[in-house]
């Protein structure tokens, strides 16, 4: 962790984030509390050094289990001086939920936001994988409503924006294009 702050602050790196979990990763509920408990203390130490710590996530944290599921742990636990959250849009969504509304609740927590549409129709899943190609769509192109994310995210304090695809119909750099000329143009 030392190594990685050092490495990040030589290169003018403001964030470091807890991009993903694989599969063979995740485990129960206790697994999450004390994956929690983990990056509080990572937060702490990036916020000494300086540094801004976020968790970024997927849809697996939708899933339900016992009624409670692994998002809810997270943002019961981490804490808000020292983890902020690096929300992708369209994995709230496709896990379910309104990225609207998880912005509005979570509003001073999420300085970096993921920005990546899904197709209309898309159904609720709760694993990355069995997202296909056609669920990913440029930002402005699918289901999801960007005026009001947006304007949700910088009432909260988002500071960064990433327009994203995680996979593209053709060229991604015309997929980029796109999704570009469409958020400037908002």
């Amino acid at each position: 962790m030392q190594q990685a702050m050092e490495d990040l602050k030589k290169h003018g790196v403001e964030y470091m984030v807890m991009a993903y979990l694989l599969p063979q990763e995740r485990g129960d509920l206790d697994y999450f509390k004390q994956m929690a408990d983990k990056m509080n203390s990572a937060g702490a130490q990036a916020h000494a050094a300086g540094l801004k710590f976020c968790y970024h996530n997927h849809c697996f944290e939708f899933r339900g289990e016992h009624g409670q599921r692994p998002i809810d742990i997270l943002l019961e636990r981490l804490d808000r001086k020292t983890v902020g959250l690096e929300l992708d849009v369209f994995w709230v969504s496709v896990g379910g939920n309104d990225p609207v509304e998880m912005l509005k609740q979570n509003a001073g927590r999420v300085p970096l936001v993921h920005l990546k549409d899904k197709a209309k129709g898309t159904p609720v899943l709760y694993e990355e994988a069995k997202a296909t190609a056609q669920t990913f769509k440029e930002v402005g192109a699918g289901a999801l409503d960007f005026p009001a994310i947006l304007k949700a995210a910088a009432a909260g304090g988002a500071k960064h924006y990433f327009v994203e695809q995680d996979q593209t119909p053709g060229d991604p750099v015309a997929s980029l294009k796109q999704s570009y000329d469409y958020v400037r143009a908002l």
